[in-house]
């Protein structure tokens, strides 16, 4: 739920000067940072995988639910949505 004091209009001026800021910067300046991001996407992609699945396998009793294959399902379905999805999109 958002917040009631979220101010769209505040926010979407930062996001605007922010991509002032991004298209002054040197392009390999912009590889690095992409570099760092994947670094740390990799780093985390475990942790992210198994939190994305645990939250989606748990039943309205808060007990794990499902079958093996169906939590290697939302493992690969996890995967790919998650940090391989991420990596593509920077690199």
């Amino acid at each position: 739920m958002v917040s009631s004091k979220f101010d769209v209009t505040a926010e979407c001026l930062r996001l605007s000067q922010a991509a002032d800021r991004w298209k002054s910067t040197a392009p390999v300046e912009r590889a690095e940072l992409a570099k760092k991001t994947a670094q740390a996407v990799g780093e985390e992609a475990d942790a992210w995988v198994r939190a994305a699945v645990a939250m989606k396998s748990v039943g309205l009793d808060d007990r794990m639910v499902g079958c093996n294959e169906l939590l290697s399902v939302l493992r690969a379905e996890e995967c790919a949505t998650g940090p391989i999805a991420t990596l593509r999109l920077l690199i």
